[in-house]
């Protein structure tokens, strides 16, 4: 998902996956607002129905994974860092920010 909330891919169950793209965009937003000491790689959402880890992929992608709640959080964490590290490389020169045309 982008950093604006808006969902750019999704697999497996759809169950939510807008009201799950909204609420980590807006508490990426949140966070980055408050504490501009650190930067945030990485955030785990406990929920009552199921887990949603979130790793920022590039400076204007967010990778969110929803898994149950059963699932350990150690695994979660091995998957999600995998997945974005696979991921920042070809990914990239498909969300590169463009410069505004030049008048």
């Amino acid at each position: 998902l982008s950093t604006s909330g808006a969902l750019i891919s999704c697999a497996g169950e759809r169950l939510g996956e807008d009201l799950v793209s909204a609420i980590v965009a807006s508490v990426w937003k949140t966070y980055e607002k408050g504490d501009s000491s650190s930067a945030l790689q990485s955030i785990f959402v406990d929920c009552e129905e199921g887990v949603i880890a979130c790793s920022l992929v590039l400076p204007n992608l967010i990778l969110c994974l929803v898994a149950e709640s059963t699932t350990p959080l150690g695994i979660l964490k091995v998957k999600l860092d995998t997945l974005r590290t696979h991921l920042a490389g070809p990914l990239a020169p498909v969300f590169a920010v463009q410069p505004a045309p030049k008048r």
